[in-house]
């Protein structure tokens, strides 16, 4: 038995020693690779993105294709980062997948980074898919949106999105600023969401433990909030519009600092209030199981 344990811990140690030897000589066998892509816009009118480890980025071209950059770090005897089919209209890129099994697979497509820059005209849809890279767009138009992403972060801005926009994410933070979103839905775990700014009609949140916070320069037609214990909080610049106000919780506390607001309900624990006139007004409803809510106007 004796022998038998000295084999085992004989072989652990050679099996740390061979684990370090490899981590240390690992970057010789490293290069980075660059490679760029050009495709015409006119075949293009739906973009459908799928990764794993890289990051992804879209950004505006004043040019009439859609060009593809890659950039990152992998070993030299691996295929590349993505591949790229054209047909029937739509621009499918998906990562990569390593063939066989490799020791340290782990390390491939380190830091890799996709960016597209995509001409000024509206696609029909993009949809987006990513476990542990983040996502980034700018000024871009499409008419319907769907990202997901498991623990990358998400950030969106000066984006027009003619019709749906939907968003969901595990672990990662959500900023969108200065978009037009008529009718969006964002999902959400433990992430948290800012929204700023964003030009809308119809807007639903849904949150586990991540904060919400949103500021708009005035109420929209619809908002509908849901958390757990994340706190929720909205700042108005503008008290264009009446707002209605409906917030229930079983142990958060409202705050609000609206001096106009007349309430037909208030508690502990509820809110049901009204600014302005009308059977029209502007609704916002809020549910959370602990999580404070907080209604700001500038």
């Amino acid at each position: 038995m004796k022998k038998f344990l000295i084999g085992v811990v004989s072989v652990f140690i050679v099996g740390l020693v061979g684990l370090g030897a490899s981590l240390l000589t690992m970057d010789r066998f490293k290069e980075e690779v660059r490679a760029m892509e050009a495709y015409p816009v006119k075949n293009v009118q739906h973009i459908d993105i799928q990764l794993s480890s890289m990051d992804v980025e879209l950004y505006p071209s004043k040019e009439d294709e859609i060009n593809v950059f890659a950039k990152g770090e992998t070993r030299k005897e691996e295929e590349p980062f993505y591949q790229v089919k054209l047909e029937n209209g739509g621009l499918e890129i998906q990562q990569t997948e390593q063939k066989g099994f490799h020791l340290f697979s782990f390390f491939r497509s380190k830091d890799a980074t996709l960016k597209m820059e995509v001409p000024e005209k509206m696609f029909n849809r993009l949809t987006m898919e990513t476990t542990s890279g983040d996502m980034m767009i700018s000024n871009v138009q499409v008419q319907e949106a769907n990202l997901t992403s498991t623990s990358g972060s998400i950030d969106i801005k000066e984006s027009v999105f003619g019709k749906d926009f939907a968003l969901k994410t595990t672990s990662g933070d959500v900023k969108v600023n200065s978009n037009t979103i008529p009718n969006g839905s964002y999902h959400t775990t433990s992430g948290s969401i800012s929204d700023e700014r964003t030009q809308g009609e119809r807007i639903n949140y849904q949150t586990t433990s991540g904060d919400l916070e949103v500021e708009r320069r005035h109420p929209i037609q619809w908002t509908k909030v849901q958390t757990n214990s994340g706190d929720v909080t909205f700042l108005y610049q503008s008290p264009a519009g009446s707002l209605a106000v409906d917030f229930g919780s079983n142990s958060g506390e409202p705050v609000i600092e609206w001096d106009s607001m007349v309430y037909k309900d208030k508690s502990d624990h509820k809110v049901i209030g009204m600014t302005g006139s009308g059977n029209a007004a502007n609704q916002l409803k809020v549910r959370t199981q602990s999580g404070d809510f907080n209604l700001k106007k500038e």
